[in-house]
C-alpha cells in the first residue's frame, strides 16, 4: 500500500509541475510581448500605459508561478531516492552571534 501512495503522490507532483510549468509559460509570453512593445518606433503614452499593464501582469504571473511551486514542494515533496544516504543525515543547525555574543540556532520555516 505505501507504494500505491507514493506513486500516487509522485502523478500529483507531476501534474503540479505541469501546471506549474504553463503559468512560467504564460509569464514569459507576457513579458516577451510586453518588451516587444517597446520596440514600436513611435511609442506614445497609451502604449506605455499598455507595456506597464502587460509587464505588470507577466510579473504576477511569475509571482503567483513562485507561490505555486513552494505550495507544491510543501505538499507534494519529492521523494528520496531509495538508494540516497543523504536523507537519513539530519541537517546541522546554522547558528549566528547576536549583538550580545549569544550563539541562536536559525530556523528555516515556510
Amino acid at each position: 500500500m505505501q507504494s500505491d501512495e507514493a506513486n500516487e503522490l509522485k502523478r500529483c507532483r507531476a501534474l503540479a509541475l505541469e501546471q506549474n510549468q504553463r503559468l512560467l509559460g504564460e509569464a514569459h509570453r507576457r513579458i516577451q510581448q510586453a518588451e516587444q512593445m517597446l520596440t514600436y518606433p513611435q511609442l506614445d503614452a497609451e502604449q506605455f500605459e499598455r507595456y506597464k499593464r502587460l509587464k505588470a501582469s507577466a510579473l504576477h504571473c511569475y509571482a503567483e508561478a513562485l507561490e505555486h511551486l513552494a505550495i507544491i514542494d510543501r505538499d507534494f515533496p519529492e521523494p528520496p531516492a531509495s538508494n540516497d544516504v543523504a536523507h537519513t543525515l539530519a541537517p546541522a543547525p546554522a547558528a549566528t552571534n547576536d549583538a550580545h555574543n549569544h550563539v541562536r540556532t536559525l530556523a528555516f520555516n515556510d
